[in-house]
Formats: C-alpha cells, structure tokens, sequence
C-alpha cells in the first residue's frame, strides 16, 4: 500500500529529513507569504515534515493564533516537536492521515501543505476534508514542483537504467490540482511560479542530499553494486554541470492558492 509505503520512507528519514538542504526553508517561505494571516490565525499544516512552513507562520502570527502541523510519519513527528515545541509552544504536532483529518468543521482560517499534496493517492478526499475544515473566507495554499531540473532529469535517466521504481507516486501536474480544487468548491485558485538557482558545494554533496528527503525510497531500493554504478554515472554526467562555486541545481516550484465562500 502506497501510504504505508510513504510512512516508512519518511520514519527512516525523519532525523535527517530537509536539514542538508535550505531550499526547503526558502520555498516554505514564499508559500506562507501567499496567504494573509491575522495575529489570531489558526492554521493547520498538512504533511509538516520538520515543520518549515509553520516556522514561517509562527514569525506572521506570533503567539496569539494556533498552529497544527499533521504527518503521517510517527518519527517526523516526534523529531519535530523535540526540534520546535520550546520554539513554538503554540504549535502542536500529531501523527494523521492527511486524508482523514479528525479536526471539527470550520477549525481552521488556513491550511498549507508544502510540497505534499503529491504523495496523496486519494486527493478528492483530502480535498473535500479541507474544505470542511476551513472556515468561510480561509485559504488552501499548496507548494508542487514545476519542471524538472537539470539534476534530477540526470539522475532519473540514470536511475531507471538500473532498476525500476516499485512505489512511484502518482503524478500529480499543478493543471490537475487546479481541476481537482474546481470540483471540490474552492474559489478564486491562482498560481505563482517560482525559482531558485541552488548551488551544493559538490557533486558528493548534492548526491549525499537525497537521502535527506524523499528520492531515498528510490536509492533503497539499489543494491550496494547499484548504487555504486549510479554514484559513478552521476558524476560522470554531472561533472559539465559544476561552476567554480559549486554544482547549480534550478528548482521550480508552483504556489497554488485557493479560498472557501463565505
């Protein structure tokens, strides 16, 4: 089952998850920025990881409003509340399906989902469970990848040469998403594109990075001989890609944002 599959995957990875890594932080930023928020928000953050949107929403609202960040790694939740509980003692943290929100309706007067919204293998559900919990008048506002980077385009040609992904996720376009929010009765969707020109010191550095977030699934599925092929077509591949400064890696992002009627 793909979501157990996904749990796993993010319980492994959680000590480590986002932190080699600042790109995170910049699109979680940019993501909150979409939304107005007032001091007395309560906002809830869907598949929260290590908590970089709620960081974001905490510097906005302060300590008068109430955040909830929700996964469905038991292990990311526990990393995070260790991590940002002093930090952000209005924030709570809870291991949930995001298709199954146990929230009452109308709870919430925003909810974010940075870069997550992809891993759901029912989204018409998780859809119609944000609209229950939002408020009249509140925000969804939603971070997916755009076009695929020079890097991963490299590594996925190189990856499936050697095996074949078993748990791929479901492909969701930013087009979709905006049908899907159409037929699940939110209003005024619009998009932002977005960039950053992302420099790692090294090739080394850029390939010990995915382990860090969610390409791991893949890598764990390589034996050790695999994995020292593809480490070797990587930087055979890549080596025309790095600068004086580094290796540059172009990420592209899409902020969906949606509201409920009054």
């Amino acid at each position: 089952m793909l979501k157990n599959h996904i749990r796993d995957v993010f319980d492994r990875g959680a000590a480590t998850y986002g932190q080699q890594v600042r790109f995170f932080d910049y699109f979680a930023k940019q993501l909150v920025a979409q939304i107005p928020l007032s001091k007395e928000a309560h906002v809830l953050d869907i598949a929260t990881g290590r908590g970089a949107v709620l960081k974001h929403v905490a510097s906005r609202i302060g300590s008068y409003g109430k955040m909830v960040g929700i996964d469905i790694s038991q292990n990311m939740v526990t990393e995070t509340t260790k991590e940002l509980a002093e930090l952000i003692p209005n924030a709570q943290f809870l291991c949930m399906d995001a298709e199954q929100v146990v929230f009452a309706d109308n709870s919430f007067d925003a909810i974010f989902c940075g870069f997550g919204i992809f891993f759901f293998p029912n989204l018409a559900k998780a859809l119609a469970e944000y609209m229950r919990v939002l408020k009249p008048g509140g925000y969804v506002a939603f971070s997916t990848w755009n076009t695929y980077h020079p890097c991963q385009t490299i590594f996925t040609e190189e990856y499936n040469k050697l095996h074949q992904d078993t748990h791929p996720l479901p492909h969701l376009t930013y087009e979709e998403l905006i049908k899907q929010l159409t037929t699940a009765g939110f209003n005024n969707i619009k998009t932002i594109h977005d960039q950053i020109d992302y420099v790692y010191p090294s090739i080394d550095a850029w390939l010990t990075s995915l382990w860090s977030h969610f390409t791991r699934s893949r890598l764990e599925q390589l034996s050790p001989i695999q994995l020292t092929r593809l480490n070797q077509a990587l930087h055979t591949r890549m080596a025309s890609l790095l600068q004086p400064d580094g290796l540059h890696d172009i990420k592209t992002a899409i902020y969906t944002i949606a509201t409920k009627a009054e």
